[in-house]
């Protein structure tokens, strides 16, 4: 078979480019089979701008890190019972096996076993939350401060001790800067008073 030759006479390891003409891409060039799509084809990412548009590999055949959402550390997957939020705290449960946001009030008390790192509407599976690292998706926070569920905000945070017969104190970190908490959560213990 033969091969196609660069310039120095190397071979030529050069990816083919997309072509993409209203909404046809063309991967391997002109006369490649052609795939269909609605969005702009992007490499890298800038955000929210890019919405709907179809991600492509690079050259070196992975997506750019652009495309991936800010995920560190160890995660578990589950699937929302509601709407929940980047960086509220969950329960996970043990009825249905669906997130849910922890509430720390007497009325219902559920502790938290993790904080959702991305945002996801009730249903969606594979929404990722995390049982330790950095709560990254909040504000307003203190930083050096220690913060526990909140009792009057399910899912949420408040650096202001819990109180209240029937109450969840837990506590759940840190706070590293106004946006985010050193995750460390610690069992309830259920208040008296």
């Amino acid at each position: 078979m033969a091969q196609s030759l660069d310039q120095t006479n190397q071979p030529n390891t050069r990816v083919q480019p997309l072509i993409a003409v209203r909404g046809i891409i063309r991967p391997g060039g002109v006369n490649a089979p052609i795939f269909e799509q609605d969005g702009q084809v992007v490499s890298i990412s800038s955000g929210a701008d890019d919405a709907g548009s179809v991600p492509v590999l690079g050259p070196n055949g992975q997506l750019d890190p652009s495309m991936i959402p800010p995920i560190t550390g160890p995660y578990i997957v589950g699937t929302p019972g509601e709407d929940v939020q980047a960086g509220d705290f969950v329960y996970c449960s043990e009825i249905d096996g669906l997130l849910y946001l922890a509430d720390w009030s007497a009325a219902n008390a559920f502790q938290a076993v993790g904080f959702m790192l991305v945002t996801a509407p009730a249903g969606q599976p594979l929404a990722a939350y995390s049982t330790s690292g950095q709560d990254k998706f909040l504000n307003g926070l203190t930083p050096g401060a220690r913060y526990y569920g909140d009792p009057a905000n399910p899912g949420g945070v408040t650096s202001t001790l819990p109180k209240g017969a029937g109450v969840l104190s837990q506590f759940l970190g840190y706070a590293v800067s106004s946006t985010s908490i050193d995750v460390d959560i610690t069992d309830s213990i259920v208040l008296a008073s």
